[in-house]
């Protein structure tokens, strides 16, 4: 469940399945927040959702307060974890999300993560 403070806007894009090679299952979610607004949710429905930014001033906290680290341009979203993501600066920002079920063998997030962050950061 996702709720959404003071966004002017949010466009969700085209959820597309990604699949290379023995990786499947992986959803991705486009989605532009004009800031500055806060997305407050809990992380329910997937084993792990990635949270990849494109463009913009982003930070994401957990309800206690505590920053979550970002690892190069993403963050990694586990099931039951109640967040905050705030859009810092006053333009667009692109967010790029994955989502991962929890049937996807470890070896799997990890060749999707992998190409993922190529994909993102190319």
């Amino acid at each position: 469940m996702t709720h959404l403070e003071n966004a002017t806007a949010a466009a969700y894009g085209n959820e597309t399945l990604l699949g290379c090679g023995s990786v499947s299952s992986v959803t991705l979610r486009e989605m532009s927040l004009k800031g500055p607004c806060v997305v407050s949710g809990v992380q329910n429905l997937y084993a792990e959702e990635l949270v990849f930014v494109m463009s913009g001033a982003v930070d994401i906290f957990e309800v206690d307060g505590e920053h979550v680290a970002f690892e190069d341009n993403f963050v990694s979203i586990l099931q039951g974890q109640r967040y905050h993501l705030h859009v810092t600066s006053p333009g667009t920002a692109k967010i790029v999300t994955a989502t991962v079920p929890a049937f996807l063998e470890a070896e799997k997030v990890a060749a999707a993560k992998a190409h993922l962050k190529k994909l993102t950061t190319q």
